[in-house]
């Protein structure tokens, strides 16, 4: 419930909201017994049961309480109300600098003063090991005295403390500042992400825009990772040379060629302004580079009509495509795209949030058919589960129609595919995250993934996509006895015959804290099945009775109870399973029928 003007919040009494975000809601409120105003950064109720948002929110307050520096603004205190954990922060009286910039441009001199501030801030972060990696304008404040506050750490880390997911970023983060690392989710991220993003700000300041700018974050995060920088002075004709050499290391693609520190890159650009001889920058500059945008884009479409290549001006991203070679040594493990990063996004969004689609409209699109029906389409294995037809198109065409297409699921899933069949598992990583949050029906978008997935033999996957689709589905009755026995099916011929699946490694992953969410009882009935192929009856029995004997079993693990007990020699106990499972009102038709097939051939 939002906070009401004159509420008690512990010793805080509320006078009026100050904005509000993803996540909480920021509060103006006065503490009388020490005669000072505050802000109150309030959970959101419906976040008080996530725990990956509670843990972010606390860890917001351990890491802010580690930083005393005059330009981050000081966590007072950290409680509870109602159940809805709270920060107490300094209560700052102006403007977020994005705010600023919507009455104007700065002048240099505020861009010398905003970003000198700021980058002493986040270097002294950066010296006690934080990285904030939410840097833009709308987290700089600036207050009635001109005073610049770096603010939000609700992104930061200790930079010891474990990996940034793409996924995370995507969500809580923004695209417009993200580095590349960042956007891949790389491991063990540097200072210099933040460079980067403080970079983007810079750039911004002095240039009139951001560097890269779409319709869709995952086109946004496909620039940072891969397109080329636009040369600022092809933006903004004024910028001179030295100072655009600045702007180019600040956002190197490459961590490494960046500079060390942000006091470092501040520095860099005060000796630039001043050898250019720079005393004011255009305060018409946010128009000229709008118009050198549209300028742009028209070349570009117009290129795109007539079948060419853009010849965009900037300065070539420094990483580049593996060999054939290389892709036929990683393919093994680059087709595993999505096993551990899908699982981690799915899990952050929280498997309770995706449980939203209407048991009406679930399987609505099951069959419907693209309006450019004229390109190549991979139909799914079971053209009755699939919820999207998917075009087999090479990776320009495709991101040339997600441009055209930016809120058509299917299209996310054909750039996913095509990035990953060319070995980038991250950038595809990425585009079915995109693709997932823009989708209506996420059963379908789920579990046309896997279909893709197994029709390229990535099992691992696939399972895991598969899964997440039944639990979805679990919550709608349309939907889920036919996932059901796609997914069943799916895992019953793929452990009926020898594979290369790892049964250990996912099902220890779906056991764990993080992952448990997903209901593990497929993936440890058919596992059970898969050791089968292995002459270990008696080690399949102990593993499937468990689940097979309990009130509520289901068909599928009275189907592979049977299957272990005739492999055991004990074929009286086997046709009792498969005679349970054939009458089971409830069972899929394909398990009635194979146990039917097994009574039959086992008399």
């Amino acid at each position: 419930m939002p906070l009401h003007e004159g509420e008690n919040v512990g010793p805080y009494r509320v006078i009026g909201q100050l904005g509000q975000g993803g996540m909480a809601t920021v509060y103006k409120a006065y503490h009388a017994q020490l005669n000072r105003y505050v802000a109150i950064k309030m959970m959101h109720h419906a976040f008080q049961d996530n725990q990956n948002f509670l843990a972010r929110f606390r860890r917001e307050a351990q890491i802010v309480a580690l930083l005393e520096h005059p330009h981050i603004v000081p966590v007072y205190d950290f409680s509870e109300y109602q159940n809805q954990p709270y920060l107490v922060m300094k209560f700052i009286e102006g403007k977020t600098l994005k705010g600023t910039l919507v009455d104007g441009a700065l002048t240099l001199e505020q861009v010398l003063h905003v970003m000198t501030a700021v980058a002493n801030a986040l270097t002294y972060a950066h010296s006690k090991g934080v990285l904030h990696r939410d840097i833009k304008p709308s987290n700089i404040v600036i207050d009635k005295d001109n005073v610049p506050y770096l603010t939000d750490f609700g992104l930061a880390r200790i930079a010891e403390a474990g990996e940034s997911t793409l996924s995370a970023d995507m969500i809580m983060g923004t695209p417009h500042y993200i580095s590349p690392e960042q956007a891949l989710g790389e491991k063990n991220l540097t200072a210099g992400t933040d460079i980067y993003s403080l970079g983007v700000v810079l750039y911004e300041l002095v240039v009139g825009r951001v560097p890269f700018s779409a319709d869709t974050p995952y086109a946004i995060i496909h620039d940072h990772i891969y397109t080329p920088l636009p040369l600022p002075s092809q933006v903004n004709p004024d910028i001179p040379a030295n100072v655009e050499m600045v702007l180019l290391k600040a956002l190197a693609k490459d961590p490494q060629d960046r500079y060390a520190s942000a006091v470092a890159m501040v520095e860099a650009f005060k000796t630039a302004v001043t050898s250019a001889g720079l005393s004011e920058l255009r305060a018409d500059r946010v128009s000229l580079a709008g118009i050198s945008l549209a300028k742009l884009r028209i070349a570009m479409n117009s290129q795109l009509i007539a079948g060419s290549t853009p010849n965009l001006p900037g300065i070539a991203a420094p990483i580049p495509l593996p060999s054939p070679s290389q892709i036929m040594r990683q393919r093994r493990r680059e087709r595993r795209w999505l096993w551990g990063g899908f699982v981690a996004f799915l899990l952050l969004c929280g498997l309770s949030g995706l449980i939203t689609v209407s048991a009406g409209g679930t399987l609505a699109r099951l069959s419907e058919a693209r309006q450019d029906g004229e390109l190549p389409l991979v139909p799914p294995p079971l053209a009755n589960v699939g919820g999207y037809q998917v075009p087999d198109i090479p990776l320009d065409i495709a991101q040339t129609a997600v441009a055209r297409n930016p809120n058509d699921p299917a299209m996310y899933l054909a750039v996913a595919r095509a990035l990953n069949a060319d070995g980038q598992s991250s950038a595809a990583r990425a585009a079915f995250e995109a693709g997932l949050a823009i989708a209506d029906d996420r059963i379908g978008y789920l579990m046309t993934a896997g279909n893709l997935m197994a029709e390229d033999e990535n099992h691992e996957s696939a399972i895991v996509l598969y899964l997440a689709a039944l639990q979805l589905a679990r919550e709608n009755p349309l939907a889920y006895p036919d996932v059901r026995a796609h997914v069943g099916h799916y895992l019953y011929e793929l452990t009926s015959q020898p594979n290369n699946v790892n049964f250990t490694a996912l099902r220890l992953s779906l056991n764990s804290p993080e992952l448990n969410q997903i209901d593990p009882s497929f993936l440890h009935i058919f596992g059970s099945y898969n050791l089968l192929n292995f002459e270990r009856p008696t080690l399949a029995l102990g593993r499937i009775r468990p689940l097979a004997t309990r009130p509520d079993a289901l068909a599928e693990a009275r189907l592979v109870y049977g299957e272990a007990f005739l492999a055991d020699n004990q074929p009286e106990q086997a046709r009792e399973q498969w005679t349970i499972a054939r009458d089971d009102p409830h069972a899929p038709q394909w398990v009635r029928d194979r146990a039917e097939e097994l009574i039959s051939d086992n008399p």
